[in-house]
């Protein structure tokens, strides 16, 4: 077949697979988004020792939320294991210097930890006594929870290890109830309807008494009746409270409201703590067809890389290997009609396998203009996207070779080239040690 020379330079190759790489990037559209959540039992959270993002187990803490002076009083701290990875060295210090006047009960310690926990999903909790003491009040009281995790991956390859510190905290007020109520506080999971049976019983005579729940979580909670309106001294009422939460939550409350005379001159308050865990699908994998994109992608980038490496000497910039693959192909123009197209591969390459992930892993990360926020979760990704970007900039400087070259001189524009390409390499590089799933034995390496 004879060989044309275009406006730029020889384009035997150039236009056939700049049509395939146009036909490629034109059926993107096509691709369907997969569903985020999917994702997130691999991708969400923060892993500071490895590549990879992960789900964390829910950790919640229950405390009650009024308590009358001098009685003793459970602290809670439940843990849910999702079972999609290894819990380890779980140590919790509940902390009680906001708390003036309560304090452990005989035997207490404040420091407790649970056993470590396999791939099973379960449920774990510690629990403290303690004594609310004698000062009337809103107090606050914490825990210091630290524990490791370790991850193995679904292609494969050795675990990845992460280490968490987490502070939860929670009010609870010291006073004189009228009323007796249980339970103190309320906890709900994520996206799960729940119903609860909350009890009170009056010490002396209520007026005007009602639950309403806080802005917070007024949209997903029902409560049943709202008014109870009177209740006499030793009588007992059970209010229904239905909950469908649609999002986590640390800090909600129903207040409880009453009076102690029949107008309601003077009305008195107290909240019953209500938190909501995460939504409890992020031990379900990812389906069918994300494993696909996945799999797709990564091939992609390895194949991608793979192109990068070859295009380096087939540019020319290296002398002896120049002339050494002039002969090898048959001439110069060869070698560059080949260089050209490994460099359209390349791009159409490096643009399926972003494609591939922003419609799947990332496809609702946060975005600042052209690259995803770059918080320290996310910097890999930008490496990534800053490589992209540079083998678009590669390509043009190769499609406008003869221009640029009358403008800027043959040799500078050699460097930038070839500069660019370097840069590209290395970010790729990184980019794939890093953050890449089939590279953890090596990252492990690199790393420990």
């Amino acid at each position: 077949m004879a060989t044309r020379r275009g406006r730029w330079g020889p384009v035997s190759l150039h236009r056939p697979t700049l049509a395939l790489a146009l036909l490629i990037l034109l059926a993107l559209p096509l691709v369907t988004p997969a569903d985020a959540d999917e994702c997130e039992s691999c991708h969400g959270g923060s892993d500071p020792s490895a590549g990879y993002l992960f789900g964390k187990p829910a950790v919640t803490f229950n405390v009650p939320s009024a308590v009358r002076p001098n009685v003793t009083m459970d602290i809670a701290l439940v843990v849910r294991h999702l079972g999609i990875y290894e819990l380890k060295d779980f140590v919790a210090v509940l902390d009680l210097s906001k708390a003036p006047g309560v304090a452990l009960a005989t035997g207490q310690t404040e420091r407790k930890t649970l056993p470590n926990m396999d791939t099973k999903s379960q449920t774990h909790g510690l629990t403290w006594s303690a004594v609310s003491g004698t000062a009337i009040g809103t107090v606050q009281i914490s825990v210091n929870v630290t524990y490791t995790v370790h991850y193995a991956h679904n292609s494969g390859g050795s675990k990845d290890t992460a280490s968490y510190s987490v502070q939860l905290s929670q009010p609870i007020q010291i006073l004189t109830l009228p009323f007796d109520i249980s339970p103190g506080a309320l906890q709900a999971s994520q996206g799960k309807p729940e119903s609860f049976t909350v009890n009170i019983t009056a010490q002396t005579d209520l007026y005007n008494l009602a639950i309403v729940p806080g802005l917070s979580i007024a949209n997903f909670t029902k409560v049943d009746p709202a008014k109870v309106g009177t209740l006499a001294k030793g009588q007992s009422k059970v209010v229904i409270v239905s909950m469908t939460p649609d999002r986590e939550l640390d800090h909600g409350a129903l207040a409880v409201v009453w009076s102690l005379d029949k107008p309601g001159a003077n009305m008195s308050s107290m909240f019953l703590n209500v938190a909501v865990s995460g939504t409890g699908n992020q031990g379900k994998g990812p389906g069918p067809q994300e494993n696909l994109r996945r799999v797709a992608a990564r091939g992609l980038g390895f194949t991608g890389l793979i192109l990068l490496i070859l295009l380096m000497p087939t540019g020319g910039i290296i002398g002896p290997v120049k002339k050494a693959l002039n002969k090898a192909m048959g001439g110069a123009k060869r070698r560059v009609d080949i260089h050209c197209a490994l460099s359209y591969l390349l791009l159409t390459t490096g643009l399926l396998h972003s494609a591939l992930l922003m419609y799947g892993h990332y496809k609702n990360a946060m975005w600042n203009g052209v690259f995803l926020v770059a918080t320290s979760d996310y910097v890999s990704i930008d490496l990534g996207t800053t490589a992209v970007v540079l083998m678009v900039v590669i390509s043009l400087l190769g499609v406008f070779q003869k221009r640029l070259c009358k403008a800027m001189g043959r040799k500078a524009w050699g460097w930038v080239h070839g500069i660019l390409s370097y840069t590209a390499l290395a970010l790729i590089v990184v980019h794939l040690l890093w953050i890449g799933s089939t590279s953890a034995p090596l990252r492990t390496l690199i790393l420990h």
